[in-house]
């Protein structure tokens, strides 16, 4: 309490409600996989209802491995490892594995999850114009898709690190 404190001039600071200690994050564990050519990758649209819903990322489901998530989109290439990202929220602390493999022919896709209603191929050049995510474009830069924005590059790691 400070000296110009209107509850203590008062004499009822004490009685005054405190703010509750910050709860710390809930750790969430995910995986992302990023299909992707030189000019195209695999971008899927959240629901609105979820978490970053509407905006556009690389296909991504909590507390999978990788290979099941390339299984239920329909992936049949070699999964590489693209590195790690943890993106902390107010409420979650989300470390995101991400795989890499590389787009073929293919070009549809099944949906990751219940919580995506879109999934697309889209020219690298045109992701900025997608409503997406700082997390997502962490994502795309660890997997070496995007360059990362300015001030953007704590919790990026490589596969080698």
């Amino acid at each position: 309490m400070s000296a110009g404190c209107e509850g203590r001039a008062l004499g009822i600071a004490g009685e005054l409600p405190r703010a509750s200690p910050k709860r710390k994050p809930t750790a969430v564990k995910r995986v992302a996989l990023v299909i992707a050519s030189s000019s195209q990758v695999v971008l899927a649209r959240r629901r609105r209802e979820a978490l970053f819903g509407g905006l556009w990322e690389p296909p991504a489901a909590d507390g999978v491995d990788p290979r099941r998530l390339a299984t239920t989109l329909g992936v049949e290439g070699v999964l590489r490892p693209g590195g790690r990202v943890v993106h902390v929220l107010s409420h979650r602390r989300m470390e995101v594995a991400v795989s890499v493999t590389t787009l073929g022919r293919r070009r549809r896709w099944s949906l990751p999850g219940d919580d995506y209603d879109a999934i697309e191929v889209v020219r690298i050049d045109e992701v900025a114009s997608r409503a997406h995510s700082t997390l997502a474009r962490k994502v795309l830069a660890v997997a070496g898709v995007l360059p990362l924005a300015k001030g953007h590059g704590a919790g990026l790691r490589s596969p080698s690190t």
